[in-house]
């Protein structure tokens, strides 16, 4: 199995104040991918996920 560490992510802050995560991902020969990942503090239910991942196409 091949390993490669394919992203570094930066803690900053929405307009509303909410907290998030955003980094590249390098993709090798895809490309680039800017995310940004979300924690959930507020599940409604157990089976809702515990953080959003938002993708942008580089």
């Amino acid at each position: 199995m091949l390993y490669k560490q394919i992203a570094i992510l930066w803690k900053g802050d929405d307009d509303k104040g909410e907290p998030y995560y955003t980094g590249d991902l390098d993709l090798g020969v895809f490309g680039r991918v800017r995310i940004a990942v979300y924690i959930v503090d507020n599940k409604k239910a157990q089976h809702e996920p515990d953080a959003t991942v938002h993708v942008e196409l580089r």
